[in-house]
């Protein structure tokens, strides 16, 4: 879901795409790939085996993304967190986004 004025994010280290580099717009579905547990089931598994391969050689290109999909990633990674720290016997750590923050400290 792409819409006007929806603002993107540079992925790398200095905070600016390279212009000489081909831009990729990275969506939720390749980051569910690359931290999903391996699947059994043989189409998804070779989707995994490919993002995998292509996120590699990342480097090759300058990577966005939107803050819809940052909402998205963080949505489903915090269910998952606290699952595996209960599971361990551990408090699972709060995780909110600076914008959580402002909303919780507001009457």
């Amino acid at each position: 879901m792409w819409r006007r004025g929806l603002r993107a994010r540079f992925l790398g280290v200095d905070g600016h795409g390279d212009q000489t580099k081909p831009k990729v717009y990275v969506e939720t579905t390749i980051l569910s790939y690359l931290t999903a547990l391996p699947s059994r089931d043989l189409v998804i598994a070779a989707h995994q085996q490919l993002t995998s391969e292509w996120w590699q050689g990342r480097q090759r290109f300058s990577l966005f993304v939107s803050e819809v999909v940052l909402a998205e990633a963080a949505r489903a990674t915090r269910p998952r967190i606290e699952a595996v720290c209960e599971r361990q016997g551990f408090r699972p750590p709060v995780i909110c986004t600076p914008e959580e923050l402002v909303e919780q400290e507001q009457p």
